[in-house]
C-alpha cells in the first residue's frame, strides 16, 4: 500500500466505505462521529443501505465512480469481508478494516450453521484471513477481541487498535430524573436472541423468581432462539415477550426499565470478548445494568461501581443479582450514577482511539 502522506498543513482525507445497512449499525455511526470530531480529518462517506445481494453491485459502481486519488486513507466499515479482496487489487491506498466480528467464528462456532470443512465454512475462514492480511490496520471491539484477531488470523499487533463503540447520546440521552419509587421492578432485555446473549439463562433466572410477582421481565426483540427461550419459560414466570421496536422508540423503553440485562450471559468464547451494544446504551442512560463477568467487560466495567457482574451461564447468580437490585433502589441509583460517569469516559476515549 501507498504510505499515508497528506500535504503539510492539510487535513487527512478519509473515505469511509460500508456495504451493509450502514445507517443502522451503531458502531459505524459512532466511528463516523469520532472521525468527524477530529480537528485534522476531512471525511467522505460511500455507503449502501441495503441487506440484498445486489448491494455489492451498487457499492462497486459507486466505488468506480469515486476518485480515490483525493484520499489519504480508506476505512472499511461493516461488512468489509466480501469486498476487500477486490478492493485491495483496485487500490494501493491504505485500507483500515473495522473487524467487527469474525465471519467464520459466527457461522461455524456460534451459530453452527455450517461445518468448517464445508465450502461455505472454508470460504468464511478464507475471508477472515484475507481481510486481516489485506488491511493496513484493523479496528477491534475490545482488547480481548484484538488478541483473538492476532492469535487466530495473524493480525499485526502494531497495526491492531481497540475502538470501544460507546452509545449515541443523541439517541440514548441520560435520564434527567429517576423514576418514582414503585413496588414493581421492571427487568429489561432486548436484542436479536443470539446464542452469546444467553437468553436461556435469563429465562431460567425469571423462572427462579416466579414467586416474586413484583419483579417483572420484559424480553424485547426477535431472533432464531426466541421460540426456544419461550418454550423454556415457566407458565408462572413474570415475562412479557415483545417484538422489535424502532430505534427511535427503544430509548423510551430503556428509560422505563429499572434494571437492564446487558450480558452476555452464555459461556461461549465469543461472549467473553464482546461488550454488548445494549450495555453501552444502558450505561449512557444511567441505568442499573447487570453484565456477564468476562474479560471484555472487565476492560471497562467494575462490579458494584457501575454495574453488577455475574458468572456466565449461571441463572442462580443472575437471579440473586436481580433480587438484590430489586430490593435496593439506592443501589440502583448509585450504579446508574457510576454508569453515566463511565459512559462519558468511553465517549472521550472513542474519539481519542479513532484519532490515534
Amino acid at each position: 500500500p501507498e504510505p499515508m502522506t497528506p500535504m503539510p498543513g492539510q487535513p487527512i482525507r478519509i473515505l469511509y466505505a460500508a456495504t451493509y445497512y450502514a445507517d443502522r449499525y451503531v458502531r459505524q455511526t459512532m466511528v463516523l462521529r469520532a472521525l468527524r470530531a477530529q480537528p485534522n480529518c476531512d471525511v467522505s462517506v460511500l455507503q449502501v443501505n441495503s441487506p440484498h445481494w445486489w448491494r455489492y453491485l451498487v457499492f462497486f459502481w459507486r466505488w468506480l465512480r469515486t476518485d480515490k486519488r483525493q484520499f489519504d486513507v480508506i476505512i472499511l466499515g461493516w461488512r468489509a469481508h466480501e469486498v476487500i479482496p477486490l478492493l485491495r487489487w483496485l487500490t494501493k491506498k491504505p485500507l483500515v478494516v473495522d473487524m467487527f466480528l469474525s465471519v467464520s467464528e459466527t457461522l461455524i462456532e456460534e451459530r453452527r450453521s455450517v461445518p468448517a470443512w464445508s465450502v461455505p465454512g472454508r470460504l468464511s475462514i478464507w475471508l477472515d484471513h484475507t481481510a486481516v492480511r489485506a488491511a493496513s490496520a484493523i479496528f477491534c471491539d475490545t482488547e480481548a477481541d484484538r488478541q483473538f484477531m492476532i492469535q487466530r488470523f495473524g493480525a499485526k499487533p502494531e497495526a491492531s487498535f481497540v475502538v470501544y463503540v460507546g452509545a449515541d447520546a443523541s439517541l440514548f440521552p441520560a435520564a434527567s430524573e429517576s423514576r418514582q419509587p414503585s413496588r414493581e421492578v421492571t427487568v429489561l432485555f432486548y436484542g436479536t436472541f443470539l446464542p452469546l446473549h444467553g437468553v436461556r439463562t435469563i429465562v431460567a433466572a425469571a423462572n427462579l423468581l416466579r414467586t416474586e410477582p413484583h419483579i417483572r421481565f420484559v424480553l424485547l426483540g426477535d431472533g432464531r432462539a426466541k421460540a426456544t427461550a419461550q418454550s423454556a419459560a415457566d407458565s408462572k414466570a413474570q415475562i412479557t415477550w415483545l417484538g422489535r421496536v424502532r430505534q427511535e422508540e427503544l430509548a423510551g423503553t430503556v428509560r422505563q426499565a429499572d434494571i437492564v440485562l446487558g450480558g452476555p450471559f452464555a459461556d461461549l468464547p465469543k461472549a467473553k470478548r464482546v461488550i454488548t451494544t445494549k450495555t453501552y446504551q444502558a450505561l449512557q442512560m444511567g441505568k442499573a445494568v447487570i453484565v456477564g463477568d468476562t474479560p471484555a467487560n472487565r476492560e471497562l466495567l467494575q462490579s458494584d461501581q457501575n454495574c453488577l457482574m455475574v458468572p456466565l451461564n449461571n441463572p442462580e447468580a443472575l437471579a440473586a443479582a436481580i433480587r438484590r437490585l430489586a430490593a435496593d433502589q439506592s443501589l440502583r441509583i448509585a450504579l446508574g450514577a457510576g454508569a453515566k460517569q463511565l459512559a462519558g469516559s468511553i465517549d472521550r476515549q472513542l474519539i481519542a482511539q479513532v484519532g490515534k
